[in-house]
């Protein structure tokens, strides 16, 4: 399991197996590498770190699932991608 002794961990390398475990037949892992490393950096501030990799996690898995299934649909991989850099 992802979670077992998190707290000793880089948050980020919790964040991108967690979302690696879920969306790999989905993201390429230059997509769920950017959204773990954006979502982990969200919390860049904050003064309890030890929530961090799980919050970041669920915040991810959100926007993960948002691009692959907007409006009940699954996208393909190009229309993911081109939504993920902006092109589209």
């Amino acid at each position: 399991m992802v979670f077992q002794g998190f707290a000793q961990r880089d948050p980020l390398s919790v964040v991108f197996a967690g979302l690696s475990e879920e969306f790999s037949d989905l993201f390429d892992r230059t997509i769920i590498e950017r959204v773990a490393a954006e979502e982990v950096a969200a919390f860049d501030g904050a003064r309890v770190r030890e929530f961090i990799p799980i919050l970041a996690l669920r915040r991810g898995r959100a926007r993960l699932r948002m691009l692959a299934h907007p409006g009940g649909h699954l996208r393909s991989h190009h229309e993911v991608t081109v939504a993920m850099k902006g092109d589209g």
